[in-house]
């Protein structure tokens, strides 16, 4: 026994080990997944702002000239300047600006500045044509799911800037610049214009511009933008409000080298270190003086772990529960084996007792030691005794092995309960009066209930014998066989005064082959099949077995029969 629960106990420790290293592998694969979605979707973030700015480009390389102007037309129909423009200029050689600001004072130095620029640092300051493109951020799962391409340029582009190019194929392509078609016309059709420009006018601010004409008639058209608002902009628009705000921080950055030293830190600081996500991207030009870093601590939890929890949970549940049920079929199973064992030899001393008194009482009338006839009664007496209480012990057998194998007909049909009872009390009247004891009958005339007749007169007889030998030495020598109606049905059953059953043992004495282990159970003689025969009986009757202590001594065991249909 202790080696097959030691065996068992391996087992489902063996096999929580292997359901923990599923899960943890499990929870490994939903951590891979938070973080390739949170990448993901900070990229996407980062994406919409270069997105954002390349829209500002494709505004400045393709306004118009008339817009410069003080008295521009089509002023009424245009959108406000956003607040990270400070004015539109349209700036010649000589100095000589013009714009549709109605503050020319205030724009004034800006052009000026920008004049002052030129041969100091356009030439380190303006972006080249080839543009180192930042590096977009690789999902650790992209690879199941798309191949890397690189963009191709469209023939009639290929004299412009690439990258600038394809942002601005991009935006038409999305609809988000105004006069798509007229544009795209004039991209194809018209006189190149060059790519937008960034140079330095203050430490605050940067012109962002386009070079139209040649020569004399050369004039720089753009947008002055003051860069702390214009990375104020981007954190409002893209990034304050979303979620991903909550647990991650965002900073904007202009880069090493550049005059403007300016930076922008924005989120709630928990994703300083980066643990989960650490992204930077450097926008595309003539923006790219500014970089973007995106950091987080932790990605935030998918609905699947608590999913996975549940499962850990319930694996956890059943495995050990499979394990505590196992275990305790292998104790029932250890029990009943036991109390089999137990059973065969109570059983073979319970059948040798009474053939050894028959086999005895023979041989003394055998050879004639039955002086008188009184004798020879008190001899025929036993043997008849002896043979009823065989026949009763071979019959209690025969009739568990038959309800244990199904083959036991037991049919409930109404009747009156009072028949059985007095038909049980004929039978164990003289018995128990040899044993000292009075038989007495508590039930009223007639009580109707469905039942088997034989199979009550069969409880009813196990009863008393029980009570017989578990009662002797009582000090109120009275057995009551009762029955009474009990709600829609009937109760019947035996009452001794003897010493009761052991709290413990109680609720088991219904048990297969089982006997209470108090001194008064192991003094006396039985095989642990009589209540277990009585309460098969019951069940098989559709009722309930109970046992149940008295206060004033003594217990009873009674039979609940369900209502008459």
């Amino acid at each position: 026994m202790r080696r097959l629960l030691a065996v068992l106990a391996a087992f489902v420790v063996a096999l929580l080990a292997i359901g923990a290293l599923i899960f943890a592998q499990a929870r490994q694969a939903f951590e891979a997944q938070e973080t390739a979605e949170l990448g993901y979707f900070a990229d996407e973030l980062l994406r919409r702002m270069d997105a954002d700015l390349a829209r500002l480009a494709v505004a400045v390389r393709w306004r118009e000239g008339a817009a410069y102007r003080p008295d521009d037309p089509a002023a009424h129909r245009r959108e406000p300047d956003p607040p990270y423009v400070v004015g539109w200029l349209s700036v010649a050689p000589d100095g000589n600006f013009t714009t549709p600001s109605a503050d020319r004072a205030r724009l004034a130095p800006y052009a000026a500045a920008l004049r002052a620029a030129d041969g100091r640092s356009r030439t380190e300051l303006v972006l080249s044509e080839e543009i180192a493109a930042a590096e977009d951020y690789e999902s650790p799962l992209a690879e199941r799911y798309l191949s890397r391409s690189r963009q191709k340029v469209p023939p009639d582009m290929r004299g412009l800037d690439k990258v600038i190019a394809a942002e601005i194929d991009a935006a038409y392509q999305a609809g988000l610049a105004a006069g798509t078609t007229q544009g795209r016309a004039e991209a194809a059709d018209g006189p190149s214009v060059p790519a937008p420009r960034a140079v330095t006018l203050d430490t605050a601010t940067v012109f962002v511009f386009v070079t139209v004409g040649a020569g004399e008639s050369a004039r720089d058209r753009g947008a002055v933008i003051d860069v702390a608002r214009l990375m104020q902009h981007l954190a409002a628009g893209h990034f304050a409000g979303q979620p991903l705000a909550s647990y991650s921080q965002l900073d904007l950055a202009t880069r090493d080298g550049y005059p403007i030293r300016t930076v922008e830190a924005f989120g709630n600081g928990a994703g300083a270190a980066g643990g989960a996500l650490d992204l930077e991207r450097t926008f595309t030009a003539p923006f790219d003086f500014l970089s973007a870093r995106l950091r987080a601590d932790t990605a935030p939890p998918s609905p699947g772990r608590g999913t996975l929890r549940l499962l850990v949970l319930v694996f956890a549940l059943v495995a050990l529960g499979g394990a505590g049920a196992v275990a305790r079929a292998v104790q029932v199973q250890h029990d009943l084996a036991r109390r089999r064992t137990l059973f065969v030899s109570s059983v073979t001393h319970e059948l040798k007792t009474p053939l050894t008194t028959i086999g005895l009482y023979a041989e003394m009338l055998e050879q004639g030691m039955d002086a008188d006839a009184e004798t020879r009664s008190r001899y025929f007496g036993v043997l008849k005794s002896e043979t009823v209480r065989l026949s009763r012990l071979i019959r209690n057998v025969l009739e568990f092995s038959r309800l244990e194998a199904r083959r036991r007909r037991v049919t409930p049909t109404p009747g009156d309960l009072t028949e059985a009872l007095h038909e049980a009390a004929r039978v164990m009247t003289d018995q128990a009066a040899e044993s000292g004891f009075e038989l007495r009958l508590d039930a009223p005339d007639e009580i109707t209930a469905a039942f088997d007749h034989e199979a009550v007169v069969q409880i009813l007889v196990n009863l008393v014998e029980n009570s017989l030998k578990f009662a002797a030495g009582a000090a109120r020598p009275e057995i009551v066989v009762f029955a009474r109606a009990e709600g829609r049905g009937a109760r019947f059953g035996v009452r001794d005064y003897g010493p009761g059953i052991a709290t413990r043992p109680l609720a088991r004495i219904f048990d297969d082959f089982t006997r209470g282990e108090d001194a008064a159970t192991r003094a006396t003689k039985g095989t642990g099949i009589g209540l277990a025969l009585v309460r098969r009986l019951a069940q098989a009757m559709g009722a309930r077995a109970e046992a149940e202590n008295h206060g004033d001594g003594g217990c009873s065991v009674s039979v609940v029969l369900p209502a008459c249909r």
